[in-house]
């Protein structure tokens, strides 16, 4: 693989080769991050630096999974794509995507033990039920309302992880493990020495899995996934980047020449019932 360094940065701009290669780079990047966690992780001083490093790996690797997208005609490409590239919100809601493609072996299992069918149920419509929310929260949480520039997206996170994500407790976490946090009265509230080598360690371990998965989809090698759920995930994304419809007149008010109309947006149908 090219350093990044050596690219080439006269690249035709607007070009569907771009995509792959901006995403190869991207992974390329990750891989780099992934190295200086392990490089970092061996003492009690360096634990939360190298959490830090992993969590930005896995935001990296999210981004070139999007590229991928964009490259596969899954996703379209505009500014506020791009923009949702450079989000850390954003980034961290596909965490969702990447671990329900490729799953924790070990954490599935120990969740399943006790129960032989749901082991063989882990499919599309497990992957559906996990990832339909976080992809509506993308599409009109974020993109719909930097489109619009305001929020007409009501519908409040039932998803753990979403409405962790949402509300900006992972990328907390992640700038706790490198800056000292002060309280409202000038009090000391938490310190990067709180995290612990299993903490960087678990985070190491989702930045490689993460990686090996979108790097092998990337480059076109055999990978440890369901291709039902990628394939659904696609025609999902193209669903709900569908442009809205108007379907009817509502009601009307006293403007002339002004009414308002039922629009109907393409989302994807989730259960209402509280998930995990």
């Amino acid at each position: 693989m090219k350093s990044i360094d050596k690219i080439n940065s006269k690249q035709p701009k607007n070009t569907k080769d771009n995509f792959l290669k901006s995403s190869i780079i991207c992974l390329a990047n990750a891989e780099r991050l992934i190295r200086n966690t392990e490089f970092l992780n061996y003492d009690t001083d360096t634990f939360s630096t190298s959490y830090a490093l992993a969590v930005l790996a896995q935001e990296e690797t999210a981004k070139a999974f999007l590229l991928y997208l964009v490259y596969s005609d899954a996703l379209p490409w505009n500014s506020c794509i791009q923009r949702s590239l450079r989000d850390h919100e954003c980034k961290q809601l596909w965490f969702i995507v990447l671990d329900a493609l490729n799953p924790d072996i070990d954490v599935f299992l120990s969740k399943s033990e006790n129960n032989l069918e749901e082991l063989g149920s882990f499919g599309l419509d497990a992957f559906r039920k996990e990832v339909g929310e976080m992809l509506n929260w993308y599409r009109y949480a974020k993109i719909n309302t930097w489109e619009r520039g305001y929020c007409n997206w009501d519908e409040k996170p039932l998803n753990k992880k979403v409405k962790q994500i949402s509300k900006g407790k992972l990328d907390k976490r992640k700038q706790n493990a490198l800056y000292v946090r002060i309280g409202e009265q000038g009090e000391v509230i938490s310190t990067p020495s709180a995290f612990k080598e299993q903490d960087a360690e678990k985070a190491i371990g989702t930045a490689k899995r993460f990686y090996s998965f979108a790097s092998n989809l990337i480059k076109g090698n055999k990978i440890e996934s369901d291709d039902a759920c990628l394939n659904w995930l696609k025609q999902a994304l193209k669903h709900i980047f569908t442009p809205a419809v108007k379907t009817g007149q509502k009601d009307t008010i006293a403007i002339p020449g002004v009414e308002i109309c039922e629009i109907s947006i393409p989302i994807i149908e989730v259960s209402k019932s509280k998930q995990s």
